[in-house]
């Protein structure tokens, strides 16, 4: 089963087959109902808008938008992790990887309703989740040494998470297997970024580092 899909790189005639000009597309699996069972959020430059899909509406949205509309598409499943790159000349390269996690509690758990689903649902999509402390969140306050986000810092965990997906997204065509990967950092503040992305990198995908704090601001 189809768990979440996410669509990137628009190409140049997306907006002729989709009716607006989407930059990116996500689509996650909902808590079963009597409606559709996936729910999409279609982004444009600057808005963001809805859809409700059932399991044949999202493959004939899948097979019309891959390599056609985004160039980059990643199908996530309960067992793969499938990744679709489309080139310059519409070459489509086929990648896949198994999901180490554990999938089908995951599964299970977006499927059972219960009294505390919209606060589980608002979790479970976040490359970081809220229960399982994380060291650099919680010496910067946002999580508690029990993993639960601190209820003042709840936007500073959802835009670490946010940015975490760009890096996710990007992560295919920069990494090396082998080699260090060299970022340059020009942000200012308490770095809850920079550290978000040291830890993504190195705990999450195990992948080398080396981070370079700028003493400029361009």
């Amino acid at each position: 089963m189809i768990l979440s899909v996410t669509f990137s790189k628009a190409v140049a005639n997306a907006e002729v087959v989709l009716g607006r000009p989407y930059i990116r597309v996500k689509i996650n699996l909902k808590p079963k109902s009597s409606g559709a069972v996936y729910f999409a959020e279609l982004f444009t430059d600057t808005q963001v808008f809805h859809e409700n899909f059932d399991e044949l509406t999202l493959n004939d949205f899948i097979e019309k938008c891959r390599g056609n509309c985004f160039k980059n598409c990643v199908i996530r499943t309960e067992t793969e992790e499938i990744t679709f790159l489309t080139n310059r000349k519409g070459k489509t390269t086929e990648l896949r990887k198994s999901i180490e996690r554990n999938i089908k509690n995951y599964a299970s758990a977006k499927n059972i309703p219960s009294v505390n689903l919209n606060e589980n649902n608002r979790r479970k999509n976040y490359i970081i989740q809220e229960g399982e402390p994380v060291g650099f969140l919680c010496a910067l306050g946002v999580m508690n040494e029990q993993g639960k986000v601190i209820s003042s810092k709840y936007d500073k965990f959802r835009q670490i998470n946010r940015f975490l997906e760009f890096i996710d997204d990007i992560l295919p065509y920069i990494s090396n297997e082998g080699k260090t990967l060299n970022i340059v950092d020009f942000g200012s503040g308490k770095s809850y970024l920079t550290f978000a992305v040291h830890y993504y990198l190195t705990q999450v995908k195990k992948v080398a580092c080396r981070i370079t704090r700028s003493l400029k601001n361009f």
